[in-house]
């Protein structure tokens, strides 16, 4: 239950700073969730929108740079169509699903230095990788570490 959650992160407010993320447009969620956790530590609201599809496909350009390759014009539009199908689902995962995008292309071209459209049909939009993406319908919130709180 989440007001455990937050009763045990109490317990530390006074030494640790503690964001929590909640994706969502919908107002009246992200104000019940303020509301329980003001129960039990300050709380500041910022808001962050998602970086663009061009912020993110530039992240990409820039891993695959490193290790000496490069994308073709189709290969980049192409690229910027499955980030776009990526960032624009209801669970999009941020910059962690970016990276594993980057890993997976890597891992696929192996050594290859001029990147085309061929060698990035495993992520097309339409593809398995991305499709398995964007299923995902379940968000789990997890803490690890720390003193287990002796609280029921």
């Amino acid at each position: 239950n989440l007001s455990a959650v937050f009763h045990y992160v109490h317990d530390y407010s006074d030494s640790f700073f503690f964001i929590l993320s909640v994706p969502t447009d919908e107002p009246a969620c992200a104000d019940a969730l303020k509301k329980e956790a003001n129960k039990w530590m300050h709380t500041v609201t910022a808001d962050a929108s998602c970086p663009s599809v061009e912020t993110l496909a530039r992240h990409i350009s820039d891993k695959l740079g490193a290790f000496g390759c490069r994308l073709t014009d189709e290969a980049d539009d192409l690229l910027r169509s499955s980030i776009s199908a990526l960032s624009s689902q209801k669970h999009f995962a941020g910059m962690r699903q970016i990276e594993s995008l980057g890993d997976a292309i890597l891992m696929e071209i192996g050594d290859i230095k001029e990147i085309t459209v061929d060698h990035l049909a495993p992520f097309a939009p339409d593809s398995d990788w991305i499709t398995a993406c964007m299923d995902a319908e379940e968000i789990t919130i997890g803490f690890t570490g720390g003193k287990q709180n002796a609280r029921q």
